[in-house]
């Protein structure tokens, strides 16, 4: 039961009522035996049905010329513009299909003979570049010099050596001619501004032969602006002087309009399994808003395609008018809908007891629903609501539902009901909730550029994705292509730093992506080549410092380094080798040792974490010069100290929990090395880069000097 959004193509189709308009037009244009080239456009905005109007005009001209002979019938050329690449194929492929069509073996000798110049027209034109504006003369230069002397050599005639000359016999044989050359260009609005100028450039300037109709459809406002650029804001005006016959699309009768709505939703009615359609509730339903949500043929074709799909799922579950209604929602309103969806305690069941203030915050999150949605739709949105959801009367309007409604509409499948609301909105994802088109997307073989998956990444990271992906992963790396393995490594180790912020130890971000990260080397055979793949990333790294820190850290515990429990593991079921794993340590000094020089270390949130590994692994001491920096530098020592707080949850009842912040000032005196902090620090408090730090850096300055004064007054007593 699903609608391609296709243009019909019979008049027999037609459930508008614009068949006769499309008759009279087809009936205009073969009576027409005046030979000049001119222009006919169609005017409307996209899904209006210009292209089956059209269809319709096509279908009447040639039954009204089925009866004459084949010199006097029309030739029919439909060119699509938009099917080429770019504005020069534009122009050659028109001429190439109207020299195709006037050379068919059946046309007159002058046809035949049009064709040959005009494919010779084109080959001229070929080498040369259309400036949308500028007249033909334009094209009579030395490049098109050449072409057309080869080209008057090859038709074995005399003929001056520019375009003029190739147009101009053209223009001679196609008026011998009696048969009428009509050239339908659908769909301008689609193209691209200067390829809708080169457009009309095509029809008013380079193929304005003797009889010639063009038959142009596009939206006139979008075309307007388009021609404005050329024509110094005057692009209605050009646009006139070019269209000699406007007509705007005629509405679709009220009446075709109704009969074509009735007629789907007669199929979803047959296809109901209940046969309680409410005829009262419908029209409550209709006449309160939902044949507004309807401005053209293709908002019902979109509607449908939805309707039909979800109705199947959900059919024995739900009352098909209330479907019908939140499914208008669903595709022409989809922020109204996701939070309709996301309030149900605002819109479903009833209100048994209910306080003023409860009343007006239900009220003003209704409100703010509506003003979501256009002007258009906020004229009647309220009262469509208030149908489905009674609820709202009572915000809206004091009125009360006793529990008997709950029994009625729970009876009916409504939507209002508290224990079947949320089954109209079954097929919508839960918010942060993947597609399994965003899953799959990643298992392409196309998907093998690291800027591309970046970019993808961080898409999921702005919509609240990331977590999810990132648990994904490592379930189902075996379908990734190995090809992807590298560069999706490589993307996950740039981003990083900048997805979703998680501290906790056994799930914190840090955790998945190294648990993605292994899992896709483990699909990879050879340590070498895990080692390259992660080195490799290490180096390409710009946005990411703490979560390569984090990643070696990591491999350091697997190995049982440093203070770390000796490992179980034998080396050769490591991800890499000891040797490995200190050259990458190395590597990743080196990244911290270039983001210190550049500045961004200062600002990294995880500052702390990161100097005290870089002091690990760093055998020359390097880090201490920085170290010696931040604390000279009012706000990089403000950093320091924030990125050094440790903070933990502790409930202080079943029910609640506090945030404990602390900051270990005697090992902050250790590692830095210096033991006036407290000095700086209230130095820092009345200097002016004070106002520049954020309420975390702040609050962390208080809490350091908070302690260190407390343990200089243990110390005093």
């Amino acid at each position: 039961m699903f609608n391609p959004d296709k243009a019909i193509i019979s008049c027999e189709e037609d459930v508008l009522g614009r068949a006769d308009f499309a008759k009279s037009v087809a009936q205009a244009i073969c009576k027409d035996t005046n030979k000049d080239s001119h222009v006919i456009g169609f005017y409307g905005k996209w899904g209006t049905g210009k292209t089956s109007l059209i269809n319709m005009v096509i279908e009447h001209i040639e039954k009204k010329t089925d009866y004459i002979t084949k010199d006097e019938k029309p030739i029919i050329i439909k060119f699509n513009p938009w099917l080429f690449s770019n504005q020069q194929q534009l122009v050659t492929q028109f001429f190439s299909q109207f020299s195709s069509t006037l050379g068919r073996e059946d046309n007159s000798r002058w046809l035949k003979e049009g064709a040959r110049w005009l494919k010779a027209f084109s080959n001229a034109l070929a080498p040369l570049s259309i400036v949308p504006g500028v007249g033909i003369a334009a094209f009579a230069g030395s490049t098109a010099s050449g072409a057309v002397g080869e080209i008057a050599e090859e038709l074995g005639t005399s003929l001056e050596k520019d375009l003029h000359g190739i147009k101009s016999e053209i223009h001679k044989l196609l008026e011998l001619g009696e048969q009428r050359i009509i050239i339908v260009i659908d769909d301008i609005d689609r193209l691209n501004e200067i390829e809708i100028r080169q457009t009309f450039q095509l029809v008013k300037s380079l193929a304005d032969f003797p009889n010639t109709t063009y038959i142009l459809t596009f939206d006139r406002e979008i075309v307007s602006k388009a021609l404005e650029a050329e024509h110094c804001g005057y692009g209605k005006q050009y646009l006139e002087k070019i269209i000699q016959i406007p007509f705007e699309l005629p509405d679709a009768s009220k009446r075709g309009f109704e009969l074509l709505l009735s007629s789907k939703l007669e199929k979803i009615l047959a296809d109901s399994p209940y046969d309680d359609f409410n005829r009262f509730d419908w029209d409550n339903i209709h006449h309160n808003g939902f044949k507004s949500f309807f401005t053209n043929i293709r908002d019902i074709n979109r509607y449908f395609n939805v309707l039909y799909f979800n109705y199947e799922l959900v059919k024995k579950e739900v009352n098909v008018i209330d479907f019908i209604a939140i499914t208008a929602i669903q595709v022409f309103l989809p922020e109204v809908y996701n939070d309709i969806k996301y309030n149900k305690q605002v819109f479903a069941g009833i209100i048994s007891s209910y306080s003023p203030s409860t009343r007006d915050v239900d009220k003003l999150i209704c409100d703010d629903i509506i003003k979501k949605a256009d002007s258009h739709y906020q004229v009647f949105l309220q009262c469509y609501l208030t149908v489905l959801f009674p609820k709202l009367n009572s915000i809206y309007s004091n009125v009360s539902y006793t529990t008997d409604f709950l029994v009625k509409w729970k009876k009916s499948r409504r939507i209002c009901s508290d224990d079947l609301f949320d089954i109209y909105f079954r097929l919508a994802l839960p918010e942060g909730k993947m597609s399994q088109h965003e899953h799959d997307i990643f298992f392409s073989t196309d998907m093998d550029n690291a800027t591309v998956i970046s970019e993808t990444l961080l898409k999921l990271n702005e919509s609240g994705k990331i977590t999810e992906f990132l648990d994904f992963v490592p379930y189902t790396v075996e379908k990734m292509p190995e090809i992807n393995i590298r560069p999706f490594i490589t993307s996950i180790v740039d981003a990083g730093d900048l997805f979703q912020k998680d501290e906790s130890i056994f799930y914190g971000t840090s955790m998945r992506i190294h648990r993605v990260v292994s899992a896709l080397l483990k699909q990879i055979k050879t340590q070498d080549e895990r080692f390259d793949i992660l080195k490799e990333a290490f180096e390409n790294s710009n946005q990411s410092l703490y979560t390569i820190v984090w990643l070696v850290d990591y491999q350091d515990e697997l190995h049982g380094k440093y203070s770390y429990k000796e490992s179980n593991t034998p080396e050769n079921e490591q991800l890499i080798t000891s040797e490995q794993l200190s050259e990458l340590e190395q590597a990743t000094c080196n990244k911290i040792k270039q983001w210190s020089e550049n500045g961004k270390l200062m600002h990294s949130s995880h500052l702390f974490t990161i100097l005290r590994l870089w002091e690990r692994w760093d055998n020359g001491n390097k880090h201490q010069h920085f170290v010696d920096a931040i604390v000279s530098d009012n706000i990089g020592l403000s950093k320091l100290v924030e990125s050094m707080q440790s903070k933990k949850v502790s409930s202080s009842s079943l029910y609640t929990s506090n945030t404990i912040f602390d900051i270990d000032v005697g090992f902050l005196k250790e590692f830095t090395g210096c033991d006036i902090i407290l000095e700086r620090i209230l130095q820092i408090k009345i200097s002016s880069d004070y106002d520049m730090l954020s309420e975390e850096d702040k609050q962390a300055l208080d809490l350091c000097l908070s302690k260190i004064q407390s343990e200089e007054e243990e110390l005093s007593n």
